[in-house]
């Protein structure tokens, strides 16, 4: 998915509107994506989450780039209502991949926890050694 650059404003309402539509564009663009990976994690498929982060960077990179011309806009309900719905895109994805992050510590820290406990010989553990006599 590229991410389409919306022109620079001119003068007059034709460049507002066409900057308008050019964001929204990015926009709607971003809450696909993030909406995507949502669905995935959801289905709990396999997620390849480097490209998902790859697109995601990018998609970052579009936004900032866009930043300077929020100031040309005049306030749009449809332009409102598409951040909101990026907005709870990403509160959704944050709270799937936090989710993810700490099941794959636990799960981390499990195996480490194991392998350590393996490779004891207990000279250094606080039990006491059995007297099989």
């Amino acid at each position: 998915m590229r991410f389409s650059s919306p022109r620079p404003p001119a003068s007059g309402a034709d460049g507002a509107s066409g900057c308008g539509e050019g964001v929204l564009n990015v926009i709607k663009q971003v809450t696909e994506l993030v909406r995507s990976e949502n669905i995935e994690i959801g289905e709990r498929r396999g997620v390849n989450h480097h490209d998902y982060n790859l697109k995601k960077s990018q998609a970052l990179v579009a936004l900032n780039r866009l930043s300077p011309l929020f100031a040309h806009l005049e306030p749009n309900p449809v332009l409102r209502a598409a951040l909101l719905d990026m907005r709870r895109e990403l509160e959704i994805n944050w709270r799937l991949l936090d989710l993810q992050l700490r099941a794959a510590r636990a799960v981390s820290d499990l195996i480490t926890r194991a392998i350590c406990e393996g490779q004891s010989d207990g000279t250094y553990s606080a039990l006491p050694w059995k007297d099989d006599r």
